[in-house]
């Protein structure tokens, strides 16, 4: 759930209700995530097997301080682009919605919380500061590759504020982290064990008997340049364009199966859709 209040995709949009798709008497106020806290806690109780499973998913920002800054920007003449969306959107709105969140989360014995795509080192800080806080919630911090490699200096101008590009991860997290010295195993937690557990899909995310045979082959060393013609996606561009990574994916295999291989996929689709668990 976005925690935008007033405040969203929907812009100055006067059908906020419709885009948003609910009723004319209801609102995203922070009393609506309190119900719905609330409401998760009841489910957590109900299946307690179940527990670790059961969470809220977060986006955290300040309504009433958007708009302020928006209105503040929209000023400005000096402001365009990127450095203008990011001055509206000031990190401390993005903090202080953490904090809110988290200290409801505690009030309603909500277990289980998710920050989705943290976007600056103020909203990091607010997280750890609040599971320091209230030890008792498990938090999950999550980012995107975007916010790791880009800033409002990005080559791609506007195209950088839609992060596309899941493809790039795995060779933006090794070309950043090997610099910052985290090791291949922590990488892998990251992008593999963690995601799996988040998502209540105990066959995934180790190589180990009784895990699927999910692996990917990575060269460490070799560069390449990010290139939107180069991509299998339909979005027609990359924010990462120009951009040069280190460590290319060589194969991968699902479920033991090759099925990218020297930058070609390789037979038909294999994909099938997996269920969480179960309360």
């Amino acid at each position: 759930m976005d925690a935008y209040g007033g405040y969203g995709l929907h812009g100055l949009s006067k059908q906020q209700n419709l885009f948003l798709m609910i009723s004319q008497k209801n609102r995203y106020d922070f009393a609506h995530f309190e119900f719905i806290m609330r409401g998760l806690a009841r489910l957590q109780e109900r299946y307690p097997s179940q527990q670790d499973s059961i969470s809220l998913s977060l986006h955290c920002e300040i309504a009433d301080i958007l708009n302020a800054y928006t209105k503040i920007v929209q000023q400005d003449t000096s402001l365009t682009g990127l450095s203008a969306y990011s001055a509206a959107r000031p990190p401390h709105s993005e903090g202080l919605a953490i904090c809110i969140a988290s200290y409801l989360a505690h009030e309603t014995n909500c277990g289980n919380i998710n920050l989705r795509h943290l976007s600056s080192r103020k909203a990091v800080e607010a997280a750890l500061m609040m599971q320091s806080t209230f030890p008792h919630i498990n938090f999950r911090r999550e980012v995107t590759v975007g916010h790791l490699l880009l800033d409002v200096d990005a080559p791609t101008g506007k195209w950088a504020k839609v992060i596309g590009g899941t493809e790039y991860l795995l060779s933006g997290i090794l070309s950043e982290g090997r610099k910052r010295g985290m090791s291949y195993n922590q990488m892998a937690k990251l992008l593999c064990w963690n995601p799996a557990q988040r998502f209540s899909l105990p066959q995934k995310g180790d190589i180990a008997v009784g895990y699927d045979a999910d692996l990917v082959l990575v060269d460490p060393n070799e560069t390449f340049v990010v290139r939107a013609s180069d991509s299998e996606s339909q979005q027609g561009y990359t924010p990462f364009a120009g951009m040069e990574l280190r460590g290319r994916v060589q194969s991968t295999f699902l479920r033991g199966q090759l099925i990218y291989d020297r930058h070609q996929i390789v037979g038909l689709p294999r994909g099938r859709y997996l269920r969480r668990s179960q309360p």
